[in-house]
């Protein structure tokens, strides 16, 4: 049986997963896993379940570490630190040019 490669919707299913992952993490709207976790340990009214906040955190660290481990494996120490300069960099311009401001967290 011959390996196929990845294929150009492969490349989007897993970009695409990659941001809800991000997303489901943490986001500035408010609606996030973090937004959630604070609002079960400051004890706010309405705020669910501990149980299903354990659960969904169980889900989400089995997703980083699948994205992080998948990371490491394709790209190495090298590429990942070189992918990073290269994002830090953009944002870098990005401010520089007022595209976007260093206070705006909604942005960046």
């Amino acid at each position: 049986m011959q390996k196929q490669g990845v294929t150009g919707f492969g490349v989007f299913v897993r970009f695409v997963m990659a941001l809800v992952l991000v997303y489901a993490t943490y986001n500035p709207e408010g609606w996030s896993y973090f937004h959630w976790a604070e609002r079960v340990f400051l004890g706010t009214e309405g705020s669910g379940s501990p149980a299903l906040l354990f659960l969904a955190g169980t889900v989400l660290l089995i997703g980083w570490v699948v994205f992080l481990n998948a990371t490491r494996r394709s790209l190495g120490l090298v590429g990942v630190v070189l992918a990073a300069a290269l994002c830090g960099g953009v944002i870098w311009l990005f401010i520089e040019w007022d595209v976007v401001s260093a206070g705006n967290v909604r942005a960046l």
